[in-house]
């Protein structure tokens, strides 16, 4: 008696070992039942963005119409992306970027924004850059709510700037002066 239950718990571990094995290694992949959004969940309209930028020392407004989901990280991602065409075409930077990534934390608040390759130029003057990013500041907030601060990575490592500092987040407000506008 003693002996069958020393081999049946043997034989148990054994098992249970060779499945934790197979999991951690990836031979065996558990994947758990999702629910798969249906076409009525997946509502999707039309809606006119607002993509401000600084040119010629004023401020110019473009409007846009693009697809607006209920996932607020993609829409932000395709505005930008609008965005930085918008700049392509208007001169002002003259490489292609694109976003990589956008991330919203859970507090809904806190916004990632991660470019694939730097924005601002090293030659640029401190007020170049960040009229740039006060007109990035300007499209997000013209578009979106609940939003209180955008944080701008590289490839996701921190932004380093001679001039402007990117290793806290940034208030969606901007800090741009009211005589500017």
């Amino acid at each position: 008696m003693k002996r069958s239950w020393f081999i049946g718990i043997t034989v148990a571990s054994f098992c249970i070992g060779i499945l934790l094995f197979a999991h951690q290694y990836e031979y065996l992949i558990i994947r758990l039942p999702q629910k798969i959004p249906t076409m009525n969940q997946l509502i999707e309209t039309k809606k006119t963005v607002i993509m401000h930028h600084w040119k010629d020392h004023q401020w110019h407004k473009e409007t846009q119409e693009m697809i607006w989901s209920q996932d607020m990280g993609q829409n932000i991602q395709r505005l930008l992306n609008y965005w930085l065409r918008l700049l392509e075409e208007s001169d002002i930077i003259n490489k292609h970027i694109t976003i990589q990534s956008v991330a919203i934390a859970p507090n809904e608040h806190d916004l990632y924004i991660s470019f694939d390759r730097n924005p601002f130029l090293k030659k640029w003057s401190m007020f170049h850059k960040w009229m740039l990013m006060e007109g990035l500041l300007q499209t997000i907030r013209s578009n979106t709510d609940h939003l209180f601060t955008v944080l701008l990575l590289i490839r996701h490592q921190t932004i380093t700037d001679t001039h402007l500092d990117f290793s806290h987040p940034w208030p969606i407000i901007g800090y741009k002066d009211a005589s500017l506008q």
